[in-house]
């Protein structure tokens, strides 16, 4: 009974690790984020609906162009993303905060006229909708993906501690139940080999899954989310023959004591003959 449990714990706990490693680790998302092309499609993005809004309003279109970088938006993107992992649910700061200035500057120095109260109500109405675009856009990619993991990042600390413990748990109890040196190391190697088993059946269903499928590749955040979740299956078979290692290393102690108390016992026999 220990043994199955032991199996069982070892197999979860490589998952479980392999999830805390990759898709629970905010670092793996912003590597994956920053290599992908998602920040420079947000950046186009907002550039296109500044012209849409600038047309819109009666504006010169290119006129709003340059107020935001790719740079600006990068660091937006990034520390939403950070917000997000760390379960806060401020909104991005908004670089449109003296739009209405620059427009009211920019515009009498192309006119060569000043500005009117009406074009004042007309920029700040400009700014509203420019601030609103931002929030819309200037968030990172599979931000609903996130919030969801969010909920279990912690639990999943917590299980990995208590399949450990278990894991461990039930391999000492081998040493109780067992009365041979040689026994304890069968159950180990035993142990070790339903685990790697049980490594390589859950990366074939991870494989088999159809996870690939899950988000629409016309999706825009498509080829981040296949860079994100590719990774999971490689980092569950490291931990999980990772693991399998560790016990088959351990069962060579009983093998090495069974072996010497062999030795030992044919030699008290051959001293005892000799007598």
């Amino acid at each position: 009974m220990a043994q199955a449990i032991a199996s069982i714990c070892g197999c979860l706990l490589a998952l479980m690790l392999a999830l805390n490693l990759t898709l629970f680790r905010e670092g793996y998302y912003l590597h994956q984020l920053q290599n992908s092309g998602c920040l420079l499609l947000i950046y186009e993005n907002i550039s296109e609906a500044e012209q849409t809004i600038a047309r819109t309003a009666g504006l010169r279109e290119t006129i709003l162009d340059g107020i935001v970088s790719q740079e600006d938006v990068d660091v937006a993107v990034i520390r939403r993303a950070d917000e997000i992992w760390h379960g806060s649910t401020t909104q991005p700061d908004t670089p449109y905060a003296d739009l209405v200035t620059y427009l009211q500057d920019t515009i009498t120095k192309e006119s060569g006229q000043m500005w009117t109260e009406a074009d004042t109500v007309r920029y700040q109405q400009v700014q509203t909708v420019c601030e609103d675009m931002w929030r819309t856009n200037a968030v990172p990619p599979m931000a609903n993906i996130l919030n969801f993991l969010m909920q279990y990042r912690q639990v999943a600390w917590i299980l990995v501690f208590v399949l450990a413990v278990l894991f461990v748990a039930c391999q000492w109890l081998q040493i109780v139940f067992q009365k041979h040196w040689h026994q304890i190391g069968e159950t180990l190697a035993a142990i070790g080999i339903s685990v790697a088993c049980g490594t390589t059946l859950t990366c074939i269903a991870i494989s088999l899954s159809g996870w690939k499928n899950w988000m629409p590749a016309t999706d825009a955040a498509y080829d981040l989310y296949v860079g994100w979740f590719r990774g999971l299956a490689p980092v569950v078979a490291a931990c999980g023959f990772g693991l399998a290692a560790l016990v088959w290393l351990a069962s060579l102690y009983p093998y090495r004591m069974a072996l010497y108390h062999e030795s030992r016992k044919k030699h008290l026999t051959t001293k005892e003959q000799q007598l």
